[in-house]
């Protein structure tokens, strides 16, 4: 994806979030960016599962 591509999206995600914000208070933004961290959480797990399965050993070797 190219830098352009990448920051109209930016762009189109500020405006979401904006008119988000306007139409249903700051509540409604903070839910939509928990879903986002969520969704960027499982995605991240899905593009490089070698990190997640690296934690997941630290974490039974304790």
């Amino acid at each position: 994806m190219s830098m352009t591509n990448k920051a109209t999206l930016g762009a189109l995600a500020g405006a979401l979030v904006a008119v988000i914000w306007v139409a249903w208070d700051g509540v409604a933004v903070l839910v939509v960016l928990g879903f986002a961290a969520i969704g960027w959480l499982i995605g991240m797990i899905f593009q490089r599962p070698d990190i997640f399965i690296g934690l997941l050993q630290r974490l039974q070797d304790r």
